[in-house]
């Protein structure tokens, strides 16, 4: 019996299944892709997107986003307008606007659902907010409208870190910030080493001339980096 096979037929004996989104809908965005989403009503289907929105926020209050800095990040950001690049069902960000006494909270994904669950809690916290569906590497917003970016396990899964770094430095104010958490930016490299957005030659140039200039990676089993805009 090959491992592949062995592998199979334990999986086959233990079989184990996720819980239904009825009553657990998690923090993974697999949840809608299961069967009571796809197929339900809408007061089921807002049900759900409502409990991933309240999952990720407890999340954030049990374990502060402070705590992957050593810092508060309270003066950094109180009163300012902060982007939450790669928001998901808005969460996360809702608890941070929470937490440092935002001004304003806008946040980007790149599926419709993210953002309607999103714009719903951030509606049901009365928390002033702009979702919008967009990527990292082409971001709506002008030039200079952002006083600080966040984003948290969302750069391993852009289609090109250069750009989308490019994209963050434009809509940064002068002297603003950007905070993320993410993985090994090495393997993220490897999986995206060819960009699969088609740009000029000379908005190419500008974006990775941008990222190059701001950012030297070091390796390491995580990359944690707090930058501003010079």
């Amino acid at each position: 019996m090959t491992s592949v096979q062995l592998a199979k037929s334990l999986m086959k004996r233990w079989q184990a299944f996720p819980p239904s989104p009825s009553t657990d809908a998690g923090e993974l965005q697999e949840v809608f892709r299961h069967a009571n989403f796809v197929n339900g009503t809408e007061a089921e289907r807002k049900a759900i997107m409502l409990q991933s929105s309240e999952s990720k926020y407890r999340s954030e209050l049990a374990y502060p986003w402070d705590q992957y800095f050593g810092m508060d990040l309270s003066p950094l950001l109180q009163g300012k307008a902060v982007l939450d690049l790669g928001c998901f069902t808005g969460g996360r960000g809702v608890a941070w606007f929470e937490r440092y006494k935002l001004n304003f909270l806008a946040g980007i994904d790149v599926k419709q659902v993210f953002i309607d669950a999103a714009k719903q809690f951030a509606a049901l916290k009365k928390i002033p907010a702009d979702y919008r569906v967009a990527q990292g590497e082409e971001l709506p917003f002008e030039d200079n409208s952002m006083d600080a970016i966040l984003s948290f396990d969302v750069f391993e899964h852009v289609q090109n870190v250069q750009y989308t770094l490019g994209e963050c430095h434009r809509v940064l104010k002068k002297g603003g910030k950007r905070d993320f958490h993410a993985f090994t930016i090495s393997s993220v490299r490897k999986r995206w080493s060819k960009p699969t957005m088609k740009l000029s030659k000379s908005e190419e140039k500008r974006r990775t001339g941008i990222s190059a200039r701001l950012h030297r990676w070091s390796p390491g089993k995580e990359a944690i980096r707090s930058t501003g805009r010079r």
